[in-house]
């Protein structure tokens, strides 16, 4: 999906983000390109985003981020939303947990933990 993205934006477009219901994967690699172990667990490896870091294309997915709560489920579908534009600017991942470009680490609580705002360090990389 987020291939056809990028294949097919417009020229008068800077970004694109796809929004899906759908669950959506990838395959985990380790630093040779073998699929992480346990395969079972890393050959189909859902996700809440996706982006090209950097780049013009990103998707989120719903799936994932779910709540009873549609202020909740919002929230979060803000916070990956901006997460996954931060990797389109060229924000890698950050190790302070409150900012919204930390890695989710297989986990919605995560997002629930962190803010909708970039920490001080990644505020100053798009300086």
């Amino acid at each position: 999906m987020i291939n056809l993205q990028k294949k097919n934006i417009a020229d008068s477009l800077d970004f694109i983000l796809g929004l899906t219901s759908k669950d959506i994967s990838v395959t985990k690699k380790d630093k040779w390109g073998k699929i992480k172990t346990p395969t079972y667990k890393y050959a189909d490896w859902g996700i809440m985003g996706l982006a090209y870091c950097p780049g013009n294309s990103c998707i989120v997915s719903t799936f994932r981020i779910q709540h009873p709560s549609s202020k909740k489920h919002f929230t979060r579908f803000k916070k990956v939303a901006v997460h996954e534009f931060g990797h389109n600017l060229g924000l890698p991942h950050c190790p302070d947990k409150t900012c919204v470009m930390t890695d989710a680490v297989e986990s919605v609580k995560t997002i629930d933990n962190a803010k909708l705002e970039l920490c001080g360090k990644c505020k100053s990389q798009l300086d």
